[in-house]
């Protein structure tokens, strides 16, 4: 369960449902420089009534603990590798400002876990 795989990584989120559904496709939010996963309430519910939305802290961000990066490129590294580990089908991945940037570049890897993004 990829809720479960994202809270035993210590990564703070938030998500709408609250239960996963593995059959609907997910939408995982990067917030921006100095945000965290809150900036996304909003979206999240919308969202939620057609795909797993997923707001995600971070590291050293919200209830993500540890310093923060200091590279885009350290960010979306941490990035696919939260995603590989946690997440089994491809992901869209949803980035606000600094947040879009770190998704270009976690894109830019060539993981096989993301499968758009929206920017």
């Amino acid at each position: 369960m990829p809720l479960s795989k994202l809270a035993e990584q210590n990564v703070g989120y938030r998500a709408w449902p609250e239960q996963f559904d593995p059959q609907r496709p997910t939408i995982l939010m990067v917030h921006g420089a100095g945000g965290r996963s809150e900036i996304w309430n909003a979206q999240l519910r919308p969202l939620g009534r057609n795909f797993n939305a997923i707001a995600i802290d971070l590291p050293g961000h919200g209830r993500t603990p540890g310093k923060a990066c200091e590279q885009i490129s350290e960010y979306a590294h941490w990035l696919v590798e939260l995603m590989e580990s946690c997440f089994e089908a491809p992901v869209v991945l949803m980035g606000h400002s600094m947040g879009g940037a770190i998704c270009q570049k976690a894109a830019l890897q060539g993981s096989t876990r993301i499968k758009a993004l929206i920017l």
